[in-house]
């Protein structure tokens, strides 16, 4: 059977168009797309709430709740009153950090270091990863910028890393 995967409307023509040159069916064999707009939603055993972000592709922010437990992750955002609902009181919020405060980021796209600290610190959030941190810049000065902000646990993302909670 065919993985699921939810996302905005146009999220299989997008992924298609991305993955696969010329654009072919061949991830429809794989994948099944489901369009999915702003809201709550009952995905096997998680509750799932999605709001739109600041971001010029429609994306969507998810909170996931199981157990007792949520878990919050921006996705591509510039700064957002939704993101930060989304997370409001999350044991864990996965949150972009693509830019360093200095030099002045583009704007309406991503998330500094510092923002992704002030959205936690708005939303009550118990822990913050920074994830999206672009490759061409320094992850340690984007760390530093939320811990200026944000007093609680937080780190960079890495890869095949566990984050209990």
């Amino acid at each position: 059977a065919a993985l699921p995967v939810y996302g905005p409307p146009g999220t299989a023509e997008r992924i298609c168009n991305a993955f696969e040159n010329p654009p072919t069916d061949g991830l429809l064999d794989v994948y099944d797309f489901r369009e999915v707009g702003p809201g709550t939603h009952q995905i096997g055993p998680f509750t799932v709430t999605t709001g739109l972000t600041v971001h010029p592709i429609p994306c969507h922010a998810l909170r996931i709740e199981a157990g007792g437990k949520v878990i919050t992750y921006s996705a591509d955002t510039a700064v957002c009153d939704t993101v930060v609902e989304l997370a409001r009181d999350a044991d864990l919020f996965l949150c972009e950090a693509s830019w360093p405060s200095v030099p002045t980021p583009p704007p309406g796209i991503h998330l500094t270091g510092r923002e992704a600290g002030e959205h936690a610190v708005k939303a009550g959030a118990r822990r913050l990863l920074l994830t999206h941190v672009m490759p061409f810049h320094d992850a340690d000065v984007l760390l530093a910028e939320a811990r200026e902000v944000f007093d609680g646990p937080v780190e960079v993302v890495t890869t095949d890393a566990v984050y209990p909670l």
